[in-house]
């Protein structure tokens, strides 16, 4: 099973629209952020809010992944192959965290093609 964990602060404002993330949705985190890679996950830092947010391990690589764009399918194809999951599990739980990331302006939408 993987589980990718996006720690939310307590004031996180949830509000803001909601993307329809799909397969052929492509992804690139968004810039003005600051990362620090730690032994067991990460530390995103929105400069703007000041505002951190923490990634668990497989957050951390699917992190990784989209330093440049990537496809949702890219992303879920490399998490597959890194872990031991089934593919159904692995498909909600990275769309989850990606929709997550969405809301809180983390990641960029770049380009829809279905």
């Amino acid at each position: 099973m993987v589980e990718a964990t996006l720690n939310l602060p307590p004031t996180a404002d949830r509000a803001s629209l909601k993307a329809v993330i799909s397969k052929a949705t492509v992804i690139a985190a968004s810039k003005n952020l600051l990362f620090c890679e730690l032994n067991d996950g990460a530390v995103i830092l929105a400069m703007k809010s000041g505002v951190y947010y923490g990634l668990d391990v497989v957050g951390t690589r699917i992190w990784g992944l989209i330093q440049e764009p990537r496809s949702v399918a890219q992303i879920l194809a490399t998490v597959a192959e890194e872990y031991d999951v089934d593919e159904d599990r692995c498909e909600l739980d990275v769309r989850a965290l990606l929709q997550n990331m969405s809301e809180l302006g983390l990641i960029e939408i770049c380009d829809e093609d279905a």
